[in-house]
């Protein structure tokens, strides 16, 4: 009975350590890791900003303006929602590389690999 109480209290204190120590965090979603404000690593589009926010709404701002869409991440999957003048229109990317400072993409449709970088 000693042993079995022993045991559990084992169990109990490392089950608490383990839930507040760094290497036993569950690593972060896609969709945890995405949400922020994203510009792209070429210096000729460095106008755009593009963001992704909680809701899974965002925007992409450019020179012209700014466009309202709405995203949904399946797997390594990147699904964007835009209505522009009234049509609907859908792209996919592959997420390719997703960290706190790093989002790589590639467009499905025409295999363009995209390369951004965290600005907030």
């Amino acid at each position: 009975m000693k042993r079995l109480v022993t045991s559990g209290i084992v169990l109990v204190c490392f089950s608490f350590l383990c839930g507040s120590a760094v290497g036993c965090e569950q690593p972060r979603s896609h969709e945890e890791k995405i949400v922020g404000k994203w510009q792209p690593k070429d210096p000729s589009k460095k106008d755009v900003i593009i963001e992704f926010r909680k809701d899974k709404t965002g925007t992409w701002t450019d020179k012209d303006g700014t466009m309202h869409f709405t995203y949904s991440i399946k797997g390594d999957t990147l699904t964007i929602r835009v209505v522009y003048w009234f049509i609907p229109y859908t792209r996919e990317f592959t997420i390719l590389t997703l960290n706190d400072t790093d989002l790589k993409v590639r467009d499905e449709s025409d295999k363009t690999v995209h390369d951004l970088r965290r600005i907030t």
